[in-house]
């Protein structure tokens, strides 16, 4: 039976697979799995030698189906067809066109993965990301960027991955939804990609209010975190999502998943609370309070001072202000500390600064600072607390007497 995922509008679901190391095991898999006519575009985005031809589109062509084709000039993405990614070339994604053009960075310093994914996730929302065997990380910022504009992550189990790490750094993220061997996981794809045509709870008109308050207690009561007041869209279509990703077909069959399920609170917590990739979005605005505002904001510091203080907000949108007030207090000598008070999950999201994750995505996002230097606050957390309400900090504690810079 023939899936109508490509919906009235004839514009067909569009699921991006990246892989490298190991990759061309795991897409034989994958498409030998698949069915042929879920209504599906599938863009295949692969680690290829610059310097040869890639036999990709032959060896995929002889696993399903589907007509397999090399991304060459723009061309409009087809229900039931797969598109390769060509050698020494990177994917974008402009509505429901797809066109391959030269990268900006050199060889050694691309991620053709994570740019697919963030052009997928510019144009298309609601579209799906699945993240293959390979080597490196490629694929886990674009990932995070999928889920933040509404995706769905799939990721190959590591333990059966050829090459483990690039699944483990996508999960390492935060942002999958679904973890398993390639032949399950095309299952359960398929079974997603059928349920975008049910109506969603935010399509659908009114929701039943009184299932919506008994959600949001519950995951109160779970995690300490109130969103009765967040804004009822954002909420709404974070609940839809992960109604989609649960199965669960209704408000109160979501409920039922929350209370069987001891890890769903936090899924849709972390989901609810899901923070923005691209920081540096407008470079002047940020520019400008990097050498203007910050100078001025932070003259004649002191340990303790109200203005050292840094709070983050409930969807952690403005992780780059932290960076900013890190290298500023970092150049003035100061120690930054964690609040006791901090809730754990924004401690785990600071940690991520140390770690060097944020500075990756920051890098990558445009900012030329994060190019030369690392973040060089240090930081203190107490992980015995439990988590409490949004508005928890970062202060000074103290002066460094022997500042230390990376470079």
């Amino acid at each position: 039976m023939v899936d109508d995922a490509a919906n009235m509008t004839g514009k067909p679901v569009i699921v991006a697979i990246g892989a490298s190391a190991g990759g061309v095991r795991a897409l034989q898999a994958f498409f030998e799995a698949m069915p042929a006519d879920t209504g599906t575009a599938f863009v295949v985005v692969v680690h290829l030698d610059p310097q040869h031809r890639s036999e990709m589109p032959s060896i995929l062509a002889a696993c399903t189906k589907m007509p397999v084709a090399q991304v060459g000039a723009v061309e409009s993405l087809q229900p039931d067809h797969v598109y390769i990614i060509p050698p020494d070339r990177r994917l974008q994604i402009t509505d429901h066109e797809i066109s391959a053009s030269e990268f900006d960075e050199p060889r050694g310093h691309r991620a053709p993965i994570d740019l697919f994914f963030r052009s997928l996730a510019e144009q298309h929302g609601d579209g799906f990301a699945v993240v293959l065997t390979g080597a490196g990380s490629d694929g886990s910022i674009g990932a995070r960027a999928v889920k933040e504009a509404g995706g769905i992550i799939l990721v190959q189990d590591p333990a059966e991955a050829e090459y483990p790490s690039m699944p483990r750094a996508a999960i390492a993220t935060g942002a999958a939804d679904v973890i398993l061997p390639v032949r399950e996981l095309v299952q359960r794809l398929a079974e997603l990609i059928r349920s975008k045509d049910a109506p969603s709870i935010v399509e659908a008109g009114q929701p039943d209010e009184d299932e919506l308050r008994r959600i949001l207690a519950y995951l109160r009561a779970r995690t300490g975190h109130d969103f009765s007041k967040y804004k009822r869209s954002t909420v709404l279509r974070r609940i839809a999502r992960r109604m989609q990703v649960t199965r669960a077909e209704t408000l109160s069959g979501y409920h039922d998943v929350l209370r069987d399920d001891a890890n769903e609170a936090m899924a849709l917590l972390a989901d609810l609370l899901i923070s923005v990739t691209t920081f540096f979005r407008d470079g002047t605005a940020f520019d400008a309070l990097k050498t203007q505002v910050l100078p001025l904001l932070f003259r004649d510091l002191q340990p303790g001072d109200w203005r050292a203080r840094h709070v983050l907000d409930a969807d952690r949108r403005d992780d780059v202000v932290a960076v900013l007030l890190g290298d500023r207090l970092g150049k003035l000598h100061f120690r930054l500390t964690l609040d006791r008070r901090f809730d754990l999950l924004a401690c785990q999201h600071l940690l991520e600064f140390r770690r060097g994750l944020r500075h990756q995505n920051a890098r990558r996002a445009g900012d030329p600072d994060c190019n030369q230097r690392c973040h060089h606050c240090e930081m203190r957390t107490s992980h015995t607390c439990p988590p409490l309400t949004y508005g928890r900090g970062l202060y000074v504690t103290s002066r460094r007497s022997n500042p230390r810079v990376q470079d």
